[in-house]
């Protein structure tokens, strides 16, 4: 969805360039790809290994 949408929590049809929410409401329709991070966070892998190894 593009910023301003996201921002208020609607629904956006993702038109390019300008969906059409921004176009009802004369809004500035940007696009920022947020890349968002996948899986577990840093050091988990390594913190399981370790209480596993402190299980055996």
């Amino acid at each position: 969805s593009c910023d301003q949408c996201r921002a208020r929590k609607h629904r956006c049809d993702n038109a390019s360039p300008v969906c059409s929410r921004c176009t009802k409401f004369q809004l500035e329709c940007t696009y920022t790809r947020q890349q968002r991070k996948r899986g577990p966070p840093k050091g988990t892998r390594s913190t399981v290994h370790e209480r596993l190894r402190s299980l055996e």
